[in-house]
Protein backbone atom coordinates (compact mmCIF):
# COMPACT_ATOMS: atom_id res chain seq x y z
CA UNK A 1 0.00 0.00 0.00
CA UNK A 2 2.78 2.27 0.73
CA UNK A 3 3.85 1.74 -2.64
CA UNK A 4 0.77 3.87 -3.82
CA UNK A 5 0.98 6.67 -1.87
CA UNK A 6 1.46 9.62 -3.47
CA UNK A 7 1.59 7.89 -7.08
CA UNK A 8 0.24 8.67 -10.39
CA UNK A 9 -2.90 6.49 -11.84
CA UNK A 10 -0.64 5.23 -14.45
CA UNK A 11 2.01 4.06 -11.90
CA UNK A 12 -0.71 2.62 -10.01
CA UNK A 13 -2.01 0.50 -12.65
CA UNK A 14 1.95 -0.67 -13.41
CA UNK A 15 2.22 -1.64 -10.12
CA UNK A 16 -0.77 -3.55 -9.93
CA UNK A 17 -0.06 -5.09 -13.50
CA UNK A 18 3.48 -6.57 -11.79
CA UNK A 19 1.64 -7.26 -8.58
CA UNK A 20 -0.81 -9.47 -10.53
CA UNK A 21 1.70 -11.18 -12.65
CA UNK A 22 3.93 -12.11 -9.57
CA UNK A 23 0.95 -13.48 -8.02
CA UNK A 24 0.16 -15.14 -10.97
CA UNK A 25 3.68 -17.16 -10.93
CA UNK A 26 3.05 -17.98 -6.76
CA UNK A 27 -0.27 -19.73 -7.99
CA UNK A 28 1.44 -21.55 -10.74
CA UNK A 29 -0.68 -20.04 -13.16
CA UNK A 30 2.61 -18.24 -15.17
CA UNK A 31 5.50 -21.06 -16.17
CA UNK A 32 5.69 -24.65 -16.95
CA UNK A 33 5.96 -26.73 -14.17
CA UNK A 34 7.90 -29.80 -13.75
CA UNK A 35 9.81 -32.01 -11.76
CA UNK A 36 12.67 -29.85 -11.44
CA UNK A 37 12.06 -26.25 -12.28
CA UNK A 38 10.22 -23.81 -13.54
CA UNK A 39 10.12 -21.95 -16.48
CA UNK A 40 8.77 -18.86 -17.07
CA UNK A 41 8.90 -15.85 -19.93
CA UNK A 42 10.07 -12.63 -17.80
CA UNK A 43 8.41 -9.46 -19.57
CA UNK A 44 11.39 -7.53 -21.42
CA UNK A 45 10.71 -4.41 -19.96
CA UNK A 46 11.56 -5.80 -16.24
CA UNK A 47 15.25 -6.83 -17.75
CA UNK A 48 18.20 -4.97 -16.99
CA UNK A 49 20.60 -5.60 -19.95
CA UNK A 50 24.09 -6.34 -19.09
CA UNK A 51 27.94 -5.59 -20.33
CA UNK A 52 29.38 -8.55 -18.81
CA UNK A 53 29.20 -7.31 -14.72
CA UNK A 54 26.15 -8.37 -13.57
CA UNK A 55 25.82 -6.72 -10.28
CA UNK A 56 27.14 -3.49 -11.67
CA UNK A 57 24.51 -3.58 -14.27
CA UNK A 58 22.28 -4.12 -11.48
CA UNK A 59 23.52 -0.82 -9.35
CA UNK A 60 23.69 1.33 -12.47
CA UNK A 61 20.12 0.74 -13.16
CA UNK A 62 19.12 1.23 -9.92
CA UNK A 63 21.05 4.18 -9.07
CA UNK A 64 21.76 6.43 -12.03
CA UNK A 65 23.89 8.60 -12.50
CA UNK A 66 25.24 7.64 -8.33
CA UNK A 67 27.63 10.18 -7.62
CA UNK A 68 25.47 12.96 -8.91
CA UNK A 69 22.50 11.62 -7.18
CA UNK A 70 23.97 11.27 -3.82
CA UNK A 71 23.88 15.37 -3.20
CA UNK A 72 19.71 15.02 -3.60
CA UNK A 73 18.47 13.39 -0.45
CA UNK A 74 15.36 11.86 -1.93
CA UNK A 75 17.85 10.01 -4.82
CA UNK A 76 17.44 7.12 -2.20
CA UNK A 77 13.93 7.34 -0.72
CA UNK A 78 12.29 5.14 -3.89
CA UNK A 79 15.27 2.83 -4.95
CA UNK A 80 16.42 -0.27 -3.21
CA UNK A 81 18.30 -3.65 -4.55
CA UNK A 82 16.88 -6.50 -2.76
CA UNK A 83 19.44 -9.46 -2.27
CA UNK A 84 18.94 -13.26 -1.03
CA UNK A 85 22.50 -13.52 1.04
CA UNK A 86 24.56 -11.17 2.72
CA UNK A 87 27.73 -12.29 0.53
CA UNK A 88 24.73 -10.77 -2.75
CA UNK A 89 24.98 -7.73 -0.68
CA UNK A 90 28.90 -7.67 -0.26
CA UNK A 91 28.95 -7.89 -4.01
CA UNK A 92 27.03 -5.27 -4.23
CA UNK A 93 28.77 -3.00 -1.76
CA UNK A 94 31.91 -3.41 -3.47
CA UNK A 95 30.75 -2.55 -6.86
CA UNK A 96 30.76 1.29 -5.36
Amino acid sequence: MRLLSGASDADIEERRLFSDWVLAIDDGKVGLINDVDISLQIPPELLIHSSGNHVQSIVDSTYPNLLYGMIDISYFQDKAILAPTNSIVDQINDAW
